[in-house]
């Protein structure tokens, strides 16, 4: 398997766990000193920063992610990846709300040969952006 297969592999594993909301899994895709940068927040850094911003944010409502990678770029122990997504949530007793936008991750080969995200930055196509 080549390492652009690897990495599509790791992020469609990521991709069931962020729909199922498993906060515990998600946490070993990213690296120690990751840095996500949602649209209109702070950063947010290392694995526990993101811990917890994830738990907010599902608190927003049952979400359902899907993406469509544009571009996967694979550069010794480092890739870019870059990919539109589409976003469903669903708020507790309320209508479910749209979100579609564009992203890019960075991802690193670590020592335990893994490959995990060490940046992200995505932001929506909607007017007044999303519910995330």
């Amino acid at each position: 398997m080549s390492d652009a297969d690897a990495i599509a592999a790791r992020r469609g594993v990521f991709l069931n766990l962020f729909n199922a909301q498993d906060i515990a899994g998600m946490a070993d895709f990213v690296t120690g000193d990751c840095c996500g940068m949602p649209p209109n927040q702070p950063a947010v850094l290392g694995v526990e920063g993101h811990r917890a911003w994830w738990a907010q944010s599902f608190e927003a409502g049952r979400a359902k992610l899907s993406v469509d990678s544009q571009e996967l770029i694979v550069t010794g122990d480092t890739a870019f990846d870059r990919f539109n997504f589409t976003m469903e949530v669903t708020p507790p007793g309320g209508e479910t709300m749209h979100d579609a936008g564009k992203c890019v991750w960075m991802w690193r080969r670590e020592p335990d040969g893994a490959w995990r995200v060490t940046h992200s930055i995505w932001n929506s196509d909607n007017p007044a952006g999303g519910p995330w």
